[in-house]
């Protein structure tokens, strides 16, 4: 109605300057001409009189339309809300705005928020962003601000009324950024490997690298206005607030690369790990969500923070270097003793790893299973598998190697172990730490005793607060980590040839037979394991592959594509399916090649599931990229499984998430 008036108003104008246009035409013809008749003039004054007349009369017609128009509109406002309501808005301090079906403000409440020429005759469009998505979407009015004369205003929307309520927060705003800006954070630092470098050098030199990485860590509190205190030789804590976190982390936590380029050059390198505890919640949540932070940190290798905000996902920083090989027989020994003691406690002992089981995973659920029922033979010790959760070739070779009575006798189906949990009944995951991808997640909900074995870092998500933990990730596998446990047992187990060999192929698959994720440990435990009668000619046996895998290996490696310099993207044919394993094994070839520094191979593993192989050297994380698409691994060996989607689509998605960690470090 108000653009009908002003349209109007504007037609009024014209008509006027028309008639006014006219009669000056009139007035200098008459006088370019010269006034023949003595009535002329008396002529060009009545027509000005006229124009004159004509325009207050509409004048008047547009006054009583405005009138009108004014009193319908209270007349509606007064039927609809009372006339009691006007004091209500009063002292709630809520300005009401109304509109018609044109979306023009028709009416404002009295207010001294703001001014009413501010509001009234506007559309509504103008006054609040985005107005077009609530009204004709639907859409809640949670959270909708507009700022009017500099002031903000919480935006309350009735759309069957045409009614806008606006109560001003300015104040709150201000005082809420304020106290997002000073809330605390709380943080821990623990240099990694203090007392295994501690050995290494003697006390003078110790000191003197000690010394120069805290006073780096000192330099770089002070820089930011943070409290820290020492909390032991290797721990700090320290606190500080929000608007300093958010320098911080626009650095990338650059304390990392200083600490990293001053021993960059040295064989035994100190580091530091960092967990922070972040968010709107109490001093005590704080502490527990940064120890619950470094402890990731720990888990994943160090070298890196971990920022666990409440009520949101972790975010993850650093590990741009691979994890220092420093072991000790120490740990081995005493976790060996907790899980005798577990075993002998329990009446069943169900083993499972992750779905799509390797040789990795199958082999320490074996180790597993025999030590298991070398403790305690007279127990239920079962293997939880499907074969349709299992690597192709490993589940090949698997049949091949035990007969269906002896594959019956150890192993147990995903459902029919859910009814074998009792009071009594030990859970042991091995070569996974995520609940997602076990054989059977529904284990980890009904049962309270949960062993976890495994050598992957943390994800985002894993298992929480399990009664033994030996996970591990300066281990190259999780069979590694079962043989060291089978070697430290007080009464030797028993363990047959060939579950020897598939645990020695765990070992093989995991460090591309012994060229990488290697330490001396490594080669102890493939020698304890050549005790048990494992050998290389079986071992190599059981990676032959058949001859259609083979070409099928040697296509997807010549489908690679160089995305930037060092880094490769092979995609397999989507007219067929393709085993974890290849897409492994083409991984590894084209990282092999000269050059090549990381290398991703994307392929259909069943049907609408993608999946996703990634390696590495020593100088790219391809983890992080893995984890950031749902997956996880290690350093520079990592994977991934996407459900419903294609492999162009999941091609995308990678070459976006490898430019942005190219670009900054972290996703």
């Amino acid at each position: 109605m108000l653009r009908k008036i002003a349209q109007h108003k504007i037609r009024i104008i014209i008509s006027f300057l028309f008639d006014f246009l006219i009669g000056v035409g009139l007035t200098i013809f008459i006088f370019i001409h010269g006034i023949t008749k003595k009535y002329d003039l008396y002529i060009l004054c009545g027509y000005f009189l006229l124009v004159i007349l004509h325009s207050f009369i509409n004048i008047l017609i547009s006054i009583k339309k405005t009138e009108k128009f004014l009193i319908r509109s209270d007349i509606n406002i007064s039927s609809v809300f009372g006339n009691e309501m006007s004091s209500l808005f009063d002292f709630g301090d809520v300005a009401m705005l109304i509109y018609n079906e044109e979306d023009e403000i028709i009416w404002c409440s009295n207010t001294t928020m703001f001014k009413k020429t501010s509001v009234v005759g506007k559309n509504i469009y103008d006054i609040v962003e985005n107005m077009a998505g609530y009204l004709e979407e639907n859409l809640k009015s949670e959270n909708i601000t507009t700022t009017i004369d500099g002031k903000i205003f919480a935006v309350g929307i009735n759309k069957g009324l045409h009614v806008i309520y606006l109560k001003e927060i300015t104040d709150e705003v201000y005082q809420r950024k304020s106290m997002n800006e000073n809330a605390p954070f709380i943080g821990y630092i623990v240099i990694d490997n203090y007392q295994d470098i501690m050995t290494l050098y003697n006390e003078a030199e110790f000191l003197t690298k000690v010394n120069n990485l805290k006073n780096t860590i000192m330099e770089w509190a002070n820089n930011y206005h943070l409290f820290i205190r020492a909390c032991g030789v290797d721990t700090y804590i320290i606190l500080g607030e929000e608007k300093k976190y958010q320098e911080i982390k626009e650095t990338k936590f650059k304390l990392l690369d200083d600490i990293r380029s001053a021993v960059d050059n040295e064989e035994n390198a100190l580091t530091i790990s960092v967990g922070i505890g972040k968010g709107q919640t109490s001093i005590l949540r704080l502490s527990e969500l940064a120890y619950r932070a470094l402890n990731m940190a720990l888990s994943r290798g160090g070298n890196q923070v971990i920022i666990n905000t409440f009520g949101k996902a972790s975010e993850y920083f650093g590990a741009k270097t691979e994890i220092k090989q420093v072991r000790s027989h120490v740990r081995g020994r005493v976790l060996s003793v907790a899980i005798t003691n577990l075993i002998k406690e329990s009446n069943t002992v169900l083993i499972m790893g992750h779905k799509n089981m390797d040789y990795d995973a199958l082999g320490a659920c074996l180790g597993m299973q025999c030590l298991a029922s070398g403790i305690n033979p007279s127990g239920q010790n079962l293997i939880v598998y499907d074969a349709n959760l299992v690597d192709l070739n490993t589940r090949r070779n698997f049949d091949d190697v035990f007969s269906q009575t002896e594959i019956a006798k150890l192993t147990v189906s995903p459902d029919k172990a859910i009814g074998l949990v009792d009071d009594k009944t030990l859970i042991i995951v091995v070569d996974t730490n995520r609940p997602a991808s076990t054989m059977q997640p529904k284990l980890l909900d009904i049962s309270k005793r949960i062993c976890v074995i495994d050598h992957h870092r943390k994800s985002e998500t894993y298992i929480e607060d399990p009664i033994y933990s030996y996970q591990e990730t300066q281990s190259s596998s999780s069979c590694e980590l079962v043989t060291e446990l089978l070697y430290f047992q007080q009464e030797k187990i028993k363990i047959s040839p060939d579950v020897a060999n598939f645990m020695l192929a765990g070992i093989c698959l995991d460090t591309k037979f012994f060229k990488m994720n290697t330490s001396s440990k490594t080669f102890e435990m493939s020698m304890i394991l050549k005790n048990y009668n494992a050998t290389v000619e079986e071992v190599d046996e059981l990676f032959k592959e058949e001859y259609e895998e083979k070409m099928l290996l040697i296509g997807i490696v010549n489908r690679g594509e160089v995305f930037k310099t060092g880094i490769i993207i092979a995609t397999a044919s989507d007219e067929y399916t393709v085993s974890r394993s290849i897409l492994a094994q083409a991984a590894e070839d084209i990282l092999n090649s000269k050059g090549i520094n990381a290398a991703f191979v994307i392929g259909r593993t069943a049907d609408k599931q993608v999946g996703i192989s990634a390696r590495s050297k020593a100088t790219f994380n391809v983890q992080i990229i893995m984890e950031k698409m749902g997956g996880g691994g290690h350093f520079n060996a990592a994977a991934t499984q996407i459900n419903g989607t294609t492999i162009p689509d999941v091609c995308e998605q990678l070459k976006g998430n490898i430019e942005t960690f190219v670009r900054d470090g972290v996703l």
